[in-house]
């Protein structure tokens, strides 16, 4: 079985942003509602599910407060762009999938590649694909995950080019980093991540950081063998001596781990009566009810639910 799953948080950021000041909107009861993030979830959606033929189709979602935040109150603190809580567009998004019978999976305190990690340890043998930019994710990888995600092409000789799908796979990462998926994320927990700050070790970067798993394999080897380290390297020596006394780097392990929930939950239609076509309706998004765009809605639809019931026994949400 072929399953894409998408990183919901990311697609709903993407997708907002992507407008940038020219969002649209709707009035519903006197309420003005962005719109553009669900029109972008959606019309990415179709765009994915027409390109690449997938049996079914699974989103995931983050549920602050999360587990890691209550542990240390700093993690995710420093965003430099205060962004949108989104809280009616993720509603009216959720609706929309559920209609569609594509299931809306969550758990709360968790994050979406938690509630990615639990899926795919269900769907062990079918390929998945993660649709996400988040590097966190590449301790997920093996040899039936891969990561789909857009590239945007840089530079002058890049220019008029149009952003293209990508796939990377654990193969693609040893080849850029040299390393294995999970030694990714210990280099991670070393080198810290500046946007969730993880404070990492500080004045070691990615590419020190690699050097040291390639090296000794595991943050605890590194530990242990830190005298070594301080002989041969004095200044990265000194560096991770200090991260170890102040427990930074106790600290980035854990809040660059994925963790793995007991159980997930699936947020369940609202009101029944509801079509996702009349929700398409209300918030003046006919252009995704019209021609190719309602044929593929339509055949999503039907291929969802011919398989629902069995996914969710393989996964097993709770409602």
């Amino acid at each position: 079985m072929k399953v894409i799953l998408f990183d919901s948080s990311y697609l709903v950021y993407r997708s907002y942003f992507a407008f940038n000041q020219n969002h649209l909107s709707v009035d519903i009861d006197g309420e003005k509602i962005i719109t553009s993030a669900i029109f972008g979830f959606l019309r990415e959606l179709i765009k994915v599910s027409s390109l690449f033929k997938y049996d079914f189709i699974i989103t995931a979602w983050d549920s602050p407060p999360y587990l890691k935040k209550q542990k240390y109150a700093y993690y995710k603190e420093n965003r430099k762009i205060k962004l949108p809580k989104f809280d009616n567009e993720r509603e009216i998004i959720q609706e929309i999938l559920a209609g569609l019978a594509i299931p809306c999976l969550y758990e709360k305190g968790y994050e979406g590649e938690d509630i990615a990690k639990f899926i795919i340890s269900k769907l062990e043998g079918d390929n998945v694909d993660l649709y996400t930019n988040d590097e966190d994710t590449y301790a997920l990888l093996n040899n039936n995950v891969k990561l789909l995600n857009v590239k945007f092409p840089k530079g002058k000789k890049y220019k008029g080019m149009k952003p293209y799908y990508s796939f990377f796979g654990k193969e693609d990462l040893k080849e850029e980093y040299g390393i294995t998926p999970k030694q990714f994320r210990k280099a991670k927990a070393i080198s810290g991540c500046q946007s969730d700050h993880v404070p990492g070790v500080k004045g070691i970067g990615m590419i020190g950081a690699i050097n040291l798993i390639k090296r000794f394999k595991t943050i605890k080897e590194i530990v242990a063998n830190v005298n070594i380290i301080l002989k041969e390297k004095p200044k990265i020596g000194e560096k991770l001596t200090e991260a170890i006394k102040n427990g930074k780097l106790k600290e980035s392990k854990f809040l660059t781990k994925i963790l793995l929930p007991e159980c997930i939950h699936s947020i369940e239609r609202r009101d029944r009566k509801l079509s996702y076509t009349t929700i398409l309706e209300e918030i003046e998004a006919r252009t995704l009810l019209t021609g190719n765009n309602r044929l593929i809605l339509n055949g999503i639809m039907k291929k969802q639910q011919r398989i629902y019931d069995e996914i969710k026994e393989r996964i097993g949400w709770k409602c």
